[in-house]
């Protein structure tokens, strides 16, 4: 008998329907007829821990063809009220259309996480196959049902949740990746077309480094940190942990004592699969203040968990003169904020300037939230728009914050925008939702075990599978009940 092991993708599918102006789940139900999908093996674990993540696998085979293109679902059930508490679905890499009649097919490894406030207990779990029906008025998910005679209503496990305390939070101290008052520390550096030598002219400790880019040399000349993370503890490469690099830059001082660095230094951070982050350093910058880039906004371009090169260099040769620069303390700092722990922000309102736009025409919306703790990281804002309840007409209109979202202070409203986004001449009539919150690129590696997740508005928390290489996590919503599924209105699109 033939297998095949089909990986989980990166969709969590909701279903969305319009009704009276408001946004539902879709609904399941079984499909009708002869059962013609068996389970025959299912690995999980029995007992799991709050804050826990663990990974799902079965083995499925079906005796005719399936012609839908299906997906999983895996839902933990309460044994109290036979309500869902968490959805995990996840979609399939090969279509179930391909399958072969009797081929025994491993689904998954499927990620899975319980939250760290999710009730202790026993739980049902319902995994099986499903189907989406989209229509105008509702989506429906119609379920397969099993050939196995000992599953009834697709209960396939049963798994206890037991609680954990939480962790204590222990902040970070600082990594010093280069300082240079040893003097051996300049031997972590490679040169292009510059030179290097250890100055007492610091803006702290005992010592600084001097760079000088000398009149004439072609190309980016720079100085690199590069083998010194392939050979050091891997501890250096590793910045996931950390919130913000920090370092000094500057130049010589001038006739008032001033220490501005006055050319263009560029910073630029790549990791070990080449990917890159690069920015420019005001020239402004001198001695008496560091100079701090979030990780967050490095993170978005690199992986954060495998950096292998810091480089300070400048575009072009120095016009008449050699161009010089001091560097000074280059290390990686901790905030202390809780990591591993959800973040959640609120959301206090939308203005909006009509509830009935004319396609053509700009609609202006105007989002306020507040926080309950400090963000460590630069999230962007996502907002999009689409027709209910098929996404038709949809409407990317994603832009950044201002101020970035670590200068926002807690317990105060915070508003954004006004925003303004033209509404198509093609997008279609009828009721369209407006979707938005904060979100957090960042790239990851293949394997990584992680899981984003959210609770909606029917209090049920939702999984979501990575996605590789570049992951998108949005920022959950403390008041779930009202946009648990971060849509926050509604308006109306007339024909032009």
């Amino acid at each position: 008998m033939m297998a095949r092991t089909i990986s989980a993708a990166c969709v969590l599918l909701l279903g969305l329907a319009a009704a009276a102006g408001d946004v539902a789940y879709g609904k399941s139900v079984t499909r009708e007829g002869e059962a013609v999908v068996t389970l025959n093996k299912l690995t999980m674990p029995d007992t799991v821990k709050q804050g826990e993540f663990f990974q799902v696998l079965a083995d499925l085979s079906a005796k005719k063809n399936l012609w839908d293109n299906m997906s999983v679902f895996l839902h933990f059930i309460s044994t109290k009220d036979g309500k869902t508490v968490l959805n995990n679905d996840f979609t399939l890499g090969i279509p179930t259309t391909t399958w072969a009649p009797g081929e025994i097919v491993t689904v998954g490894p499927a990620n899975c996480y319980i939250p760290q406030d999710f009730p202790p207990g026993t739980y049902d779990i319902q995994m099986g196959l499903y189907a989406t029906k989209v229509t105008p008025q509702e989506v429906l998910y119609v379920r397969e049902p099993y050939t196995n005679p000992e599953i009834k209503n697709l209960v396939v496990k049963t798994v206890k949740v037991e609680a954990t305390p939480p962790a204590q939070e222990v902040k970070k101290e600082d990594l010093v990746l280069s300082d240079f008052d040893n003097p051996i520390d300049v031997k972590k550096w490679q040169l292009t077309g510059t030179t290097l030598e250890v100055s007492d002219y610091t803006a702290v400790g005992e010592r600084a480094a001097k760079v000088t880019f000398p009149q004439g040399v072609a190309g980016c000349p720079g100085v690199t940190l590069e083998s010194f993370f392939r050979y050091s503890d891997p501890k250096y490469s590793y910045w996931a942990d950390y919130d913000v690099l920090q370092f000094y830059v500057y130049g010589p001082a001038d006739a008032q004592g001033a220490t501005p660095a006055n050319i263009p230094v560029m910073l630029q951070v790549k990791d070990k699969s080449e990917n890159r982050f690069q920015m420019a350093i005001p020239p402004t910058q001198d001695r008496t203040k560091p100079f701090s880039v979030n990780l967050s906004v490095i993170g978005r371009q690199v992986d954060l968990a495998n950096v292998g090169n810091v480089t300070f260099f400048v575009s072009g040769a120095p016009p008449d003169e050699d161009w010089v620069i001091f560097l000074d303390d280059i290390r990686l700092i901790s905030l202390g904020l809780e990591r591993g722990k959800t973040l959640s922000i609120k959301f206090e309102g939308l203005k909006i300037t009509k509830n009935r736009v004319k396609a053509g025409e700009t609609l202006e919306i105007q989002p306020s939230f507040s926080l309950t703790q400090k963000l460590s990281e630069e999230y962007s804002l996502f907002v999009h728009l689409y027709r209910l309840p098929n996404k038709a007409g949809y409407i990317n209109a994603d832009t950044s914050p201002s101020p970035p979202t670590t200068e926002w202070e807690p317990n105060t409203v915070i508003s954004q925008g006004p925003f303004a986004i033209f509404i198509p001449l093609n997008a279609p009539p009828g009721t369209y939702a407006i979707e938005l919150g904060l979100f957090l690129t960042k790239q990851t590696m293949p394997g990584e075990q992680y899981v984003k997740y959210h609770r909606g508005k029917d209090g049920v928390y939702y999984i979501e599978q990575p996605q590789y290489p570049t992951d998108f996590f949005k920022l959950a919503y403390s008041n779930y009940e009202q946009c648990g599924d971060w849509v926050v209105g509604t308006f109306e699109v007339l024909a032009p």
